[in-house]
């Protein structure tokens, strides 16, 4: 019976064309059960992929020795950890093809559901949407221009204004599309700054952007007299709903999925204009041209979405207590030794928002030389995107 009835499943869909498979591709699913496959059978999960091992031991299997982060949600050392519900959506993701143009349309539509933003574009890190958004910007949307990126000779806008204060090493992504960065220093240089070739302005938020000489009201007001572009790159920072930036004036926030979010590590979120972001995803990766160096997956995208859907009904009070429980658990540990203080860190504000640990040593009563090691990666106050 069971022989009889693999040779009618064989003969169906030998007796297909390819379109034809594809369309009734349902079946397949349903195959493991024609042929009498159990359901662990067919699910079993797999422990090991050649000498890597598949479970707690995965780094110590290739000679990686995993690390106890006391100090936040930082790039360099793998982000944070993302939440159950984002590594369920990553596998369900993972499991059928999609068209990635419709994907990202449901997508943007229950994001901008969300956060109460107008749209949304999910990337390979808020650095790639930073690039995406200044492609969009800079070509208006039309593909024709978007395929000649770097290379702006002609474009009618071809120069992104950034304050003084907010220049770094993540406004690489905004240089990589070929513009030419003018900075400005106060109000009156950014004002004078603002002409017809400017297709963008990038600010970084922080305390300066509420304090200094050039100001988010100032940024925002003056752009929007000029109808001129802001992004605001808010990567390292907790989500607000609806969006403080937005409100105020910005056209785009920019966020990191694998920090404060606990999405996956290589994604990012855009919020804002409907009309700049659906030109960023189509400067964006499946499609070709500069942001084809930038591919983020169907996986990634639904990962993205989870952390967001999870991040508006998480309790982030609670979260931080059980963080700052851990640290304070660690401190107890390691200061019993002579020679050794640690003190647990409070977040404060928005950026990297987490608990963190301060662990030292007094070298001279542990016969210690001073040593110091190069450093590779950006100030702590933000990791990289």
């Amino acid at each position: 019976m069971l022989d009889s009835m693999r040779n009618a499943v064989n003969q169906y869909l030998g007796g297909l064309s390819r379109r034809e498979l594809f369309r009734r591709g349902s079946l397949l699913t349903a195959v493991p059960a024609v042929l009498g496959l159990s359901e662990s059978a067919s699910a079993a999960v797999p422990t090991t992929a050649g000498k890597l091992q598949l479970g707690p031991d995965i780094y110590m299997s290739i000679g990686v020795r995993p690390l106890i982060n006391c100090r936040g949600t930082l790039t360099v050392i793998s982000g944070s950890m993302e939440l159950p519900e984002v590594r369920a959506a990553v596998d369900a993701g993972g499991q059928h093809h999609v068209v990635l143009d419709e994907l990202m349309e449901g997508v943007a539509r229950r994001l901008a559901d969300l956060t109460g933003a107008e749209w949304a574009l999910v990337s390979s890190g808020c650095a790639a949407g930073m690039a995406h958004t200044t492609a969009a910007c800079v070509t208006g949307g039309n593909p024709d221009l978007h395929v000649r990126i770097p290379d702006l000779t002609g474009f009618a806008k071809d120069e992104v204004v950034i304050p003084k204060a907010s220049r770094n090493e993540y406004d690489q992504a905004i240089r990589s599309v070929g513009v030419r960065i003018v900075e400005v220093g106060d109000a009156a240089e950014y004002e004078a700054a603002l002409g017809p070739k400017v297709a963008m302005v990038y600010i970084m938020t922080g305390n300066r952007m509420e304090s200094g000489p050039l100001n988010y009201d100032v940024v925002y007001g003056l752009a929007k007299k000029k109808n001129i572009p802001v992004f605001t790159d808010a990567a390292a920072e907790m989500l607000t709903v609806p969006n403080g930036y937005l409100q105020r004036g910005s056209t785009f926030v920019g966020y990191s999925g694998g920090k404060c979010l606990r999405g996956p590590q290589c994604s990012g979120m855009i919020l804002g204009r409907k009309d700049l972001l659906q030109a960023a995803w189509v400067a964006s990766a499946p499609h070709h041209g500069h942001g084809r160096t930038m591919k983020i997956g169907k996986e990634e995208i639904l990962g993205l979405l989870a952390a967001v859907e999870m991040w508006v009904v998480r309790d982030h009070t609670k979260e931080d207590e059980v963080w700052t429980q851990w640290m304070q658990t660690i401190s107890d540990c390691v200061t019993k030794i002579d020679g050794i203080t640690a003190a647990a860190r409070q977040p404060r504000g928005l950026n990297n928002h987490s608990p963190g640990l301060s662990i030292n040593w007094d070298r001279p009563s542990w016969g210690l030389q001073e040593k110091r090691f190069p450093t590779f990666y950006g100030p702590p106050s933000r990791a990289s995107l």
